[in-house]
């Protein structure tokens, strides 16, 4: 819910994850963490505020603590639905815990956990609640904090006395990852946050040997890593980083007047004198630009005019290349048609002048046929056939072939509406491109299947209550037997393996002799 937080007691949780942190280090093995006396957090803990409900409301009180929550005159566990109201209403929610901090989380429409409550520890004056922006659900749990990680590879690797040195960007709390180059060997990896510490390989706080299975070092404070008796290049490592994910505030100050402005402007421009010098000068252009607006606008309108003036005569030159190329493409395309069993055909290619431009210039190309003598000129796309489109496509494509960069032409069912002597001038057609081309041709005709070089078969069948889709290649023999499934139907006689046969032999001479 939208501004509902889990709230404790102010400070605890700083104070909680501050030591928690701190011990940490003998949890990774480490007898002596920082023991400085700092105030401890509260075990017990009351959160209270007073609501004035206009109708009945209702809410759910969750903790990592035990407690109670009181609701008026009324005692209620954690967990459960609590209904309240009209009126006025103090909810008090006592909570303590021995491990950490006691804290809740109020879910509701009007009570809930927002930042209006107060919180005592039974002994000082209320103080407002403590909360988080990182923790907004209940499912969450504020005692624990999930580290993120990013890995990082060595800004440097150096040879140093014998052995390898590693620097890092900078200081980190890390897993080193150890990768062999030459298989696995028990190598010292020693760490530091400094040079001089990481390569005193006798007093180094931190020296192990990388577990044989995974390459991974225990989590420590790392900048410098070395390993005696070691080759730049034999061991690879790697840090992968564990971290808070919030942004790090931090403040500067010093006598030194110059330092303090300079380090300011680094919390708010970039941590380089250079980024900072960067962020200045888009600044002064967008000053700029808002301070000369007018002069600015009328250098787009001029550019933009330019621009325009550009694009037309390049839309010139285009008209001019496309008219001289549809006169020559309509030539070919007009020969390649009547060789696909087109009669008397026309075919032109019409390329007007339109009076805006578009992305493909300034023209409205269209293509125009006739397939019957006596017929006018008219729109492809208004009068052809299924047929008839497919072998102009096909055409389109014997023409353009030594033109195109594609290794490989697909067509696919490119045999709609045309049978008998059609049909084999598309095959005949189809097996010239092959020569120059790779072509696949799906096709249920078998004028042009006898044509192919490879004769693949495509089935479907169901296999235990699913259709599974089968392609295989045919022999000599297997593609007869196909050809004469497509041109038998249901009852395959000798006489129609006969015509396979005979289709595939005139298919072989044909591109035997082309």
């Amino acid at each position: 819910m939208e501004n509902t937080f889990w709230i404790w007691y102010p400070g605890d949780f700083e104070l909680y994850h501050a030591m928690k942190q701190n011990f940490s280090r003998v949890e990774r093995g480490f007898g002596w963490p920082a023991f400085w006396k700092s105030e401890g957090f509260r075990n017990r803990v009351a959160f209270r505020r007073t609501y004035h409900l206009e109708e009945e409301t209702s809410f759910t009180v969750y903790s990592n603590a035990i407690g109670h929550v009181l609701a008026g005159e009324k005692k209620y566990p954690f967990g459960k639905k609590i209904t309240c109201g009209p009126g006025e209403v103090t909810v008090a929610v006592h909570a303590g815990c021995v491990e950490a901090f006691p804290c809740i989380y109020i879910e509701g429409d009007v009570i809930c956990s927002d930042t209006g409550w107060m919180a005592e520890d039974y002994e000082k004056d209320p103080q407002p609640a403590g909360k988080s922006k990182y923790f907004t659900r209940p499912e969450q749990n504020p005692t624990v904090w999930e580290y993120s990680e990013k890995v990082y590879e060595p800004v440097s690797v150096t040879e140093y006395n014998g052995g390898t040195l590693y620097e890092f960007e900078t200081e980190l709390n890390a897993v080193l990852e150890a990768e062999f180059k030459n298989g696995y060997q028990p190598v010292l990896i020693c760490c530091g946050e400094s040079r001089e510490e990481a390569i005193d390989t006798v007093n180094c706080y931190y020296s192990w040997q990388p577990d044989k299975e995974t390459g991974k070092c225990p989590c420590c404070a790392v900048r410098f890593a070395y390993i005696p008796d070691c080759k730049p290049g034999e061991v690879i490592l790697r840090a992968n980083h564990q971290y808070v994910d919030i942004p790090v505030k931090a403040a500067f100050h010093c006598g030194e007047e110059r330092l303090n402005q300079i380090n300011h402007l680094k919390a708010k421009y970039g941590q380089t004198i250079e980024e900072i010098q960067a962020a200045a000068q888009e600044r002064n252009e967008r000053l700029d630009l808002l301070m000369n607006l007018g002069e600015h606008k009328e250098k787009l309108e001029r550019e933009l005019i330019k621009a325009g003036e550009v694009q037309m005569s390049l839309c010139d030159q285009a008209h001019e290349i496309r008219e001289h190329a549809a006169g020559r493409l309509a030539e070919l395309m007009k020969a390649q048609l009547a060789e696909l069993n087109f009669l008397d055909v026309e075919f032109e290619i019409a390329v007007q002048r339109m009076e805006e431009p578009g992305a493909d210039g300034a023209d409205d190309v269209e293509f125009l046929i006739s397939t019957n003598p006596g017929e006018s000129l008219k729109p492809l796309g208004r009068i052809a056939s299924g047929g008839e489109l497919s072998r102009v496509m096909l055409a389109i494509k014997t023409v353009l072939a030594d033109q195109d960069a594609i290794e490989t032409v697909i067509f696919d069912e490119i045999d709609t509406g045309i049978s008998g002597r059609t049909a084999q001038k598309v095959s005949e057609k189809l097996a010239l491109i092959g020569r120059s081309r790779q072509v696949i041709c799906i096709t249920h005709l078998a004028q042009l299947a006898s044509m192919a070089d490879s004769h693949y078969c495509i089935e479907k069948r169901a296999v235990d209550g699913s259709t599974q889709t089968r392609i295989r290649l045919l022999d000599e023999q297997e593609s007869v037997e196909e050809l004469a499934r497509i041109l038998g139907g249901a009852q395959i006689t000798d006489a129609v393996i006969d015509n396979a046969r005979e289709m595939k032999k005139l298919a072989q001479k044909f591109k035997a002799h082309r």
